[in-house]
Formats: structure tokens, sequence, C-alpha cells
């Protein structure tokens, strides 16, 4: 059921994807963007000043802080955008200016680089590679370079970063044989999907703690829930009892007196609530030693799904979208096959062959929020046309669920 206040925003589909330190803490974002309809909002317009539209849409028409909790956004930059000025506007707090690797390493472009690390920009080159004249030639901080099929090239292309003084990015990281490549290279920096798979916790056991968190997970999933099974459960564990009394008392909900029992607690969240608070403390300690980006994007899919069924045409259960959700990323945090998981949780049929077979307008859903956050926006663009979701009604929810879960994760930690 589409609700009235949906929200409408803009004609460009934005995501953000996760730039890693070496000890994976998220330290920037790449963003991917989209026109929703390309003739209609950059015409026959060239790559550079579609570019410049992206950039006055992130940077100028919205609040970028929201979209990226405050860590800076890395800029993919033509020559011409650079001579033109058009990056000067940009904050250099928000903004990391990467140089495309169609640049040249001329004298214009060294001055304008130059100019804005004067400002405070950190500068980097896309897509460097041995032999590449811009490394020495040109004032910058950073190189990337692309993890591909031969380890041999990037090993190359990363030794002339090192060999030119410069911080390595590796690009592209996307599997657990990437992930090694890039430890072996001590890049400084990594971006891809291997946050997303299994190349983290291999090994990991479950311990009474997560298996008893397993459980709640599973008492909440019903229509219906049985408050006293929940009580019970969180009663059983003493810090999992203070964490819920603070989160209940947290000042955001506004109660009028303190919370002193579980029971009355429960109540007063309502079924929502207690479903949103397990999912997001289970989810928390489910991942625990896992990189905190790991839990974020499990929680900001699931809600990210869930406001997509509140605010959308599409036919789909709130409860069941905001499980789908959850559970697309826990059986990489568990590192257990969907199957088992579905079992464990007392999934329904909906949930489960959306997860298992991608059917139904719940497998729908599910592939338009994953497809999102992996920046293929254009599958998200057919997809969500089938089901009457516009852009707008996407990038609302998209930017609503991230705000959502940096507001709401902390308090359950």
């Amino acid at each position: 059921m589409t609700r009235p206040d949906a929200p409408e925003r803009g004609s460009v589909l934005i995501a953000r994807q996760p730039v890693f330190d070496r000890d994976l803490v998220v330290v920037a974002y790449q963003l991917v963007g989209q026109a929703t309809d390309l003739a209609d909002v950059f015409g026959e317009l060239d790559p550079s000043t579609a570019t410049g539209r992206l950039l006055n849409d992130v940077f100028l028409e919205m609040d970028i802080e929201t979209l990226t909790g405050g860590r800076p956004v890395l800029v993919p930059a033509t020559t011409d955008l650079l001579l033109a000025g058009a990056l000067d506007p940009l904050p250099p707090s928000l903004a990391t200016i990467v140089l495309d690797a169609g640049a040249a390493a001329d004298e214009r472009v060294a001055a304008a680089l130059t100019a804005l690390r004067e400002r405070g920009h950190r500068i980097g080159l896309g897509e460097a590679r041995e032999g590449d004249p811009r490394l020495a030639a040109l004032p910058v901080d950073f190189a990337t370079v692309t993890a591909g099929p031969e380890p041999g090239k990037v090993r190359r292309d990363a030794a002339a970063v090192r060999r030119a003084g410069l911080a390595l990015l590796l690009s592209g990281v996307d599997d657990e044989a990437d992930f090694r490549l890039a430890r072996s290279l001590e890049a400084d920096e990594l971006t891809g999907a291997f946050f997303r798979t299994s190349t983290l916790v291999r090994g990991r056991r479950l311990d009474a703690s997560r298996a008893n968190h397993l459980r709640l997970l599973a008492l909440v999933q019903a229509e219906e829930i049985d408050f006293d099974a929940v009580e019970g459960a969180i009663k059983h564990d003493v810090a999992l009892s203070v964490k819920f009394l603070n989160y209940a008392n947290a000042a955001f909900f506004g109660w009028r007196s303190r919370i002193e029992s579980i029971r009355h607690g429960l109540v007063l969240l309502g079924a929502q609530g207690v479903r949103h608070w397990v999912s997001l403390t289970s989810l928390a300690r489910l991942g625990a030693g896992l990189p905190a980006e790991v839990v974020a994007s499990a929680v900001a899919r699931a809600r990210f799904a869930e406001l997509l069924a509140e605010r959308t045409p599409i036919d789909v259960a709130p409860l069941d979208a905001f499980l789908s959700g959850m559970l697309s990323l826990l059986e990489a945090i568990l590192h257990e096959p969907a199957e088992r998981l579905l079992e464990r949780i007392s999934a329904g049929p909906a949930v489960r062959a959306a997860l298992l077979e991608g059917s139904g307008a719940l497998g729908d859903l599910l592939a338009i929020v994953t497809a999102y956050e992996e920046g293929d926006l254009a599958s998200v663009s057919e997809r969500a046309e089938a089901h009457g979701i516009t852009s707008g009604m996407l990038f609302g929810s998209y930017l609503a669920a991230l705000t959502w879960v940096d507001e709401q994760l902390p308090a359950t930690q």
C-alpha cells in the first residue's frame, strides 16, 4: 500500500559503497549514481557534464552528511571538470578527489590539483598502472589499483604505486582471493563486495550467547509475538537485560516515567519496536568481531526492504521484507547455509521462496535492494518500474534506512 507521504527525491539514484582501511574500519565511501531517465536528464551531454550534474545533486541538493555519515566521498574527476573549476566548491572534509585514468599528466592538471590540495583536499589517481607517468608527475596522495583475474599484473601495478611513495587503494576486492591479495600487498585501503561474503567469518562458532540471540530472532518473526517467551530469553542473559532496559529508556522514546521491567518495556515498544530491537541487538552480537559495516549493512538492507514494502505499491508484507533483508546477509555473518538458517528462524514460505529461489514479489524486492546496494542501478530501475516503484521512493527509502541505522544501531551496543 502506497503511503501519501512516500518520499519523492530527485531524478538520480545514488548508492554508497564503503572504503575500508587496513583495520577494516570505514574511512570513506564511493558513490554510484545513475539518472533514472538519461535522455531526459542528461540528453546528449558528455560524461564530464553528467558527472558534474551528479555532483550537484549530491553535494548541493541533498544532505551529503546524511548519506555518508560525515565520511568523505571519493569524487571521480575528469580533466574537464578539474580545469573548469567544477570541483572547487566541494568541502575538503567531505570530498576526496580521484583523477580518472584518462587525465593527462600536464602542467595545467598539476596546478589544479595543487590548488585543491592546498585547500585541504586529499587527491588520488584512478586506475594507476606500471609505467603510468602520472605517478611521478602529479601531486597526489594515493593511487587506485583494481583487483582482477591477473594477480601478477595487479602486483606490478601496486609496486609502481609504492615506488612513487603513494598510498595504495585496492578496489574490486570482491571475494576471498581478492581479499588475500589485498592483505599480501598491505593495501592501505580497499573497497569491494568482500565484506558481504563469508570471507571474514570462516571458522566462527555459534556459542551459547549467539545461539540465544538466534533463538530471539526466531521468536520475534511470528505475526503474533509470544512476549512471555521473548521476556524469558532476554532475562536469561543479564547483559542483554541491561541493554534492553537502557534502550527502552533512551531519550528518543520520550516516556514520561522510567521503565523498570522487561515486560513493561516490551509492551511499550510494541511488536514492531521489539522486532527492530531484537534484530539490531542480535545482529550486533552475531557479528561481533567482524567489521562494523557488516552488521550495519545487514540492518540497513532489512530496513530498506521494509520501508519499500511500506511506502510503495509492491505487494509484500513489511515483516517479511525486513526478515528477508536481514537473513540475506546473516548467512555470510554466521557462515551457515541459508536453508539451515531459515529452519532456525522458522521463516514462512514467502521468505523461503525469496531467499532460496528469488521468486515472488518478495524475491523481486530483495533483488531490487541488493542490486541497489551493489550499484547495479540499471537493473534496479527495470525491476522497480515493473512494481510501480519510482526513483523518489527508492532513494528516499534508502536514505531513510541509512539514517535509521545511524540512529538506532549505536543504542543497542
